[in-house]
């Protein structure tokens, strides 16, 4: 009896002793954990993302739903996004470019920023090559597409054609510079009109009072392909696209041959770095290391590419670091690709206007 109990009291001694140290070795993960999660330079912080985008559009949508996921990824941060659009672009950015150190601001910006910086130079008051990027949210995948009726043959002489009739956001948004600029390097003949929100573009397009229309194949409105109310004519990008415009033809197979080739290529890679996420230059080298590494989480979260999905958006992120360099070299490139993108804009606009402006020689 006596050595039943004392076994019973040695194997209960064990298996509390394990047990003890279960505790305490989950006591440790935790504490880490809670410790790890109080160092970061994001807890207890308000970070702000700003976005000029279409309110419920694409770049809107996405600066929501990664603004909840960070919330997630950063217990403790407070993330609100401020949609200025009535500000403009360059008010917006201004004012994120000049925050102070001590502040967490971001902003939203896609391809008509990086044209405006390309054509305009230092009468910028900001240089986006100077804003750290925390990452490139998808590809925009701008493409160009007919109503029912309209078609555009690129083997065709461009005076043999009907002109094309695009409605664009202003003369600063990307469907603008776009539209311009495919002018000079191929033979279309788009005519843009200014002035218009995306859901005007899209009823007009659909009443027939436009022929054409420049999206980019991340937005919803995509879907007006699998209606069968939109062909995609040509897609300008060089990444790859939703599979339901895989018959469109690409830019780099009906360019003019004569078409400067730095120019062609940068349209191209504009498009498909597409919408991007940048930092004040002042952002403390902490607290970017720590967006940049939740932004990479963030991208790879099922629960962010589902909300990303039920908003009818497709995700194609690029790290920070990779963006970085793209605006490095591209907004270095200096005087010589900034001429010559005000060329094909000034010639762009002649073949809208008339339709008879020769661009290359």
């Amino acid at each position: 009896m006596v050595k039943k109990i004392y076994l019973m009291r040695s194997f209960c001694s064990a298996t509390c002793l394990i047990a003890i140290i279960a505790l305490a070795l989950a006591a440790s993960v935790f504490s880490s954990r809670v410790q790890a999660q109080d160092s970061s330079p994001l807890t207890q912080q308000s970070i702000r993302i700003f976005t000029t985008g279409t309110p419920g559009g694409a770049s809107d949508q996405f600066a929501r739903t990664f603004a909840k996921a960070l919330e997630r990824d950063q217990p403790g941060a407070s993330v609100t996004v401020q949609n200025l659009r009535s500000k403009g672009n360059v008010v917006v950015i201004k004012d994120v470019y000049e925050s102070g150190s001590r502040e967490i601001n971001l902003t939203v910006i896609s391809a008509g920023v990086i044209f405006d910086q390309l054509s305009k130079g230092d009468k910028l008051p900001f240089d986006l090559s100077k804003m750290p990027a925390i990452g490139s949210f998808t590809s925009s995948n701008f493409l160009l597409g007919v109503g029912p009726g309209a078609d555009w043959d690129f083997k065709k002489p461009r005076a043999a054609q009907p002109q094309l009739r695009i409605a664009v956001h202003y003369r600063s948004a990307s469907d603008y510079f776009f539209a311009v600029l495919l002018n000079a390097v191929t033979n279309l003949n788009i005519l843009p009109a200014e002035g218009f929100e995306t859901d005007v573009m899209k009823t007009m397009f659909l009443a027939g009072d436009l022929n054409a229309i420049m999206l980019s194949g991340t937005d919803p409105e995509a879907g007006l392909v699998e209606s069968g109310e939109m062909k995609p004519v040509l897609l300008i990008g060089a990444a790859e696209y939703p599979k339901q415009f895989s018959g469109a033809a690409r830019l780099s197979d009906v360019v003019d041959p004569k078409a400067d080739q730095e120019l062609v290529k940068t349209v191209q890679q504009v498009s498909d770095f597409g919408r991007l996420l940048l930092a004040a230059p002042k952002t403390s080298p902490e607290a970017l290391s720590a967006l940049r590494a939740a932004f990479l989480r963030i991208s790879a979260d099922p629960v962010y590419t589902s909300d990303l999905e039920a908003a009818g958006l497709a995700s194609t992120p690029r790290p920070g670091e990779q963006v970085d360099v793209f605006l490095k070299q591209l907004l270095g490139e200096g005087t010589s690709l900034r001429l010559k993108i005000n060329a094909a804009m000034e010639c762009g606009r002649k073949i809208a206007d008339n339709g008879s402006a020769q661009c290359f020689n």
